[in-house]
């Protein structure tokens, strides 16, 4: 059991140390290193891995247009700022520009477009998939007023911006 325990914290450092729910939300991931294996890898977790643990909830606790609010709050969790704005297209100057999907990574924020003037924010998971791009993203499932933390495919039609968090 001890050796499960031993593995767990190395591979969920966020988790393993925080004093309560609350605290893996709002503290940094911790960002020094261990060696495995032989292998060295990064102690901290990166955006996408924080934000698949929350598929299927709404950790934000809004009702609507919170994409970039979970955007915020998961890059502050991997040790960035975010852009402290609700609005998804608040995070198409944020970071470093990325030039095409073909260059675009696995943890690379992709802005979409929705409507005229609205937007949706998430994460890219690295796969594209018949012409739509997979991204990890909150406020994009369920009903309204209940909608939360997805997996989706969107059409790169869509995109506004990719970029990669510094």
């Amino acid at each position: 059991m001890k050796i499960l325990a031993v593995i767990f914290t190395m591979l969920f450092p966020a988790i393993a140390h925080a004093d309560s729910a609350w605290d893996f939300y709002t503290k940094k991931a911790p960002s020094h290193s261990v060696r495995v294996a032989g292998a060295v890898m990064a102690r901290g977790v990166n955006a996408v891995d924080i934000a698949m643990r929350h598929i299927g909830k709404n950790p934000t606790g809004m009702s609507r247009l919170w994409c970039a609010r979970y955007v915020g709050m998961v890059e502050r969790k991997a040790g960035r700022k975010g852009t402290g704005s609700d609005l998804a297209r608040s995070y198409v100057k944020y970071g470093k520009p990325v030039k095409s999907v073909r260059d675009m990574k696995r943890g690379d924020i992709v802005v979409l477009a929705r409507g005229k003037r609205g937007g949706h924010v998430g994460y890219a998971t690295g796969r594209i998939v018949k012409g739509k791009v997979e991204l990890v993203s909150g406020n994009s499932g369920g009903k309204p007023g209940r909608r939360m933390v997805t997996v989706s495919r969107y059409s790169t039609d869509r995109i506004l911006a990719i970029r990669r968090p510094v």
